[in-house]
């Protein structure tokens, strides 16, 4: 589990806190408090060592996450589940920004935020095919839309970079939210980004596939491409998830994309 974990937790524990006007402890499997950087700003959820009268405490980390039922060496058993978005603090992405800049990143005016490849170790049945994202980033050149691509580490094996689209480092998650922020939409495969896009009221077209369903992490003003009936959960390589993700095209993705832009 990721980053776009952590920010389906801060959205539930802002939501707890407002309703019941209390802080909120969120605790790993273990029932210890757990932190995230990406609760930076959050007027209620607690430090791991914060205790306070009237405080709640939520158990939300790896192996607990609300949305898994089961774990199984072959598949996530996904249960009932909807994200509450979580609105990120301005202030750090905007401190972020300010660091792109000094790095001498020059961005188009108007661009588009991809993000092509999976997180290491994630679910095989995640990956849109390389060849389509190629093609993609062809008609989007041909239409005249700029495409930039945030590259974590520099690493060519673990993040390939599309050709012909701008890659701009971030090797922190604030500079990569900087890069978002910056940008007119984002298009990717369901993960951290597309929760991120909610944080920061980005459109986006998300690319699911069969894997799991935009029923379960989705957001409805985002464009969610799911094609596959009843989401498995397989992580490995499935004949599911690989028509499922056949019959999302380039041209599909991109149509989506101009009538969000």
């Amino acid at each position: 589990m990721g980053l776009g974990d952590e920010l389906m937790a801060a959205g539930a524990a802002e939501l707890t806190g407002r309703k019941h006007s209390a802080r909120v402890k969120i605790l790993d499997r273990h029932g210890r408090g757990r932190w995230h950087e990406l609760w930076f700003g959050s007027k209620h959820i607690l430090g791991p060592d914060q205790n306070e009268p009237g405080m709640i405490t939520m158990v939300d980390g790896p192996g607990v996450r609300p949305y898994i039922e089961a774990i199984t060496p072959d598949h996530f058993v996904w249960r009932p589940y909807h994200p509450i978005r979580y609105q990120l603090p301005l202030v750090r992405v905007d401190m972020a920004a300010d660091g792109l800049n000094k790095h001498g990143v020059e961005l188009p005016a108007r661009y588009v935020l991809v993000e092509p490849n999976i997180k290491p170790r994630a679910s095989p049945n995640k990956q849109w095919p390389t060849d389509r994202w190629f093609e993609f980033s062809r008609l989007c050149r041909d239409a005249g839309i700029h495409l930039v691509q945030a590259i974590p580490r520099v690493d060519s094996k673990r993040y390939p970079r599309l050709a012909g689209v701008e890659a701009v480092l971030t090797p922190t998650v604030w500079e990569a939210l900087a890069l978002l922020d910056g940008a007119i939409a984002y298009v990717g495969h369901e993960g951290f980004f597309h929760h991120a896009s909610a944080a920061l009221l980005k459109r986006a077209v998300v690319i699911y596939g069969g894997f799991i369903s935009p029923d379960i992490t989705g957001y409805v003003d985002q464009r969610n491409l799911f094609t596959g009936g009843s989401p498995c959960g397989s992580r490995k390589p499935c004949e599911h998830c690989r028509l499922a993700m056949e019959a999302i095209t380039p041209a599909d993705v991109l149509a989506q994309l101009e009538e969000i832009i």
